[in-house]
């Protein structure tokens, strides 16, 4: 937050500042960050809640097939109700977008890298991943709430977390055969109440 409160956005005349409000129209604010991936000299990165990539996709399916580096950043994921209400957690976006994650483009690559990560140690892993990834578009599906770090797995929670690279890792094991293994992404990875 310091950094909107010392920068500015562009305006009309001034352009001094270090970012460009789009307004509540997240196709275009999309659109301008394919052209701006286009041009090049420029990390390309645009932010909403996830609920409006469903009126992003036709850009975000255009950035996946031309191969474009824009990181879209998306809170309030689809799991747990937050400040703004069910009408910001989407149940079906995750799997859409995911999707283009399985599709490959025309280079014969992902056709986009869909990151979910499950604490504030994921999330910077997640950001660098996504820093890295020169590519294709970079989805984060991030939660605004309050979630607790997971338990580190005998290491730093930091050392831990770098494993989510691998795409999956075992955050609690069982000295026993268990009954039943359980999956989860995200901000239904761990709660603790």
């Amino acid at each position: 937050m310091v950094f909107l409160k010392v920068r500015g956005a562009f305006s009309r005349g001034d352009f001094s500042g270090a970012f460009l409000q789009a307004g509540v129209s997240e196709l275009t604010m999309a659109a301008i960050c394919n052209g701006i991936a286009l041009h090049g000299g420029v990390w390309a990165a645009c932010a909403t809640f996830f609920v409006f990539s469903d009126y992003m996709k036709p850009a975000i399916r255009l950035s996946a097939l031309m191969g474009l580096p824009v990181k879209y950043i998306w809170s309030h994921d689809a799991f747990r109700v937050g400040e703004d209400g069910p009408t910001h957690q989407p149940v079906e976006q995750e799997a859409q977008i995911r999707l283009m994650e399985s599709l490959r483009n025309h280079h014969d690559r992902m056709s986009m890298l869909v990151l979910r990560p499950a604490d504030s140690a994921e999330t910077l892993v997640a950001w660098k991943m996504a820093m890295e990834n020169k590519s294709v578009p970079t989805g984060l599906i991030l939660s605004r709430q309050n979630i607790k770090d997971l338990p580190s797995t005998g290491k730093s929670r930091q050392e831990s977390a770098l494993q989510a690279t691998r795409g999956a890792y075992i955050v609690k094991d069982s000295s026993v055969k268990p009954d039943i293994i359980l999956l989860a992404s995200g901000s239904e990875s761990f709660n603790p109440g």
